[in-house]
């Protein structure tokens, strides 16, 4: 769970512009390159790749491109239910984990 936070927070960055401008050290030429670096890194990583990196239990490689060939996103994949999940190959554990990574994350987004 608290990989995932920081996964988000990382990518989150170029948002935050205008605070990161505020921190000592941080001047303009410093935090455009950072944020254009996250920028071109978010847009090369897979939907598959990320679910794979954010550490969710009992979901590796071979779970995250099971669940890639089926969905698109965290969006999509967060409207699947465990029984989805488990209809596409996935085990009772993976299944499991992903539903409940999927509800936190709707409760994350609520604030």
């Amino acid at each position: 769970k608290e990989k995932r936070n920081h996964l988000v927070d990382v990518f989150s960055l170029p948002l935050l512009r205008d605070q990161l401008l505020q921190l000592d050290g941080w001047g303009i030429k410093k935090t455009d390159t950072l944020c254009k670096e996250i920028e071109k890194a978010s847009s090369s990583l897979t939907f598959q790749k990320a679910l794979e990196a954010i550490g969710i239990s009992s979901v590796g490689s071979s779970v995250s491109k099971i669940v890639s060939q089926s969905f698109t996103s965290f969006s999509a994949m967060s409207r699947a239910s465990e029984s989805d999940l488990l209809e596409r190959g996935l085990s009772k554990s993976a299944a499991a984990s992903l539903s409940a990574f999927s509800q936190l994350d709707e409760v994350l987004q609520r604030g």
